[in-house]
């Protein structure tokens, strides 16, 4: 009999769990769903990312050339500037003479208002 009591229980409680892990199909449903959300938007910031970084790859592969463009551009300008200013010619007269000449400038000037 004890025999025979001791099955009945083993029995019912196998069964108690067969009730509890068929009631969690539910919540794994649930978790389930909830990842596979998380899945998709990881992707999507994964194929980001890789574009991010493929985008980057190709603005260092570009930057050789480009940084020997703008040296040569910079060369160009250098070399204008230096041809500009051996074009330069002296300015003749002195100092004393430019300021000698706006003094007389100056008086034409004054004179000019006084007489009005």
């Amino acid at each position: 009999m004890a025999n025979i009591e001791g099955n009945k229980n083993q029995a019912d409680e196998i069964n108690s769990r067969i009730k509890e892990l068929e009631s969690s199909y539910p919540a794994i449903d649930q978790r389930m769903s909830q990842l596979k959300a998380r899945k998709e938007l990881l992707v999507k910031e994964l194929k980001e990312i890789s574009i991010a970084i493929a985008d980057d790859k190709k603005k260092k592969e570009e930057l050789p050339e480009t940084i020997s463009k703008m040296r040569e551009e910079m060369a160009t300008h250098v070399r204008n500037a230096v041809r500009a200013r051996k074009s330069l010619k002296p300015i003749s007269g002195s100092a004393a003479d430019n300021e000698r000449t706006i003094n007389e400038i100056d008086q034409i000037c004054l004179n000019a208002m006084n007489a009005i």
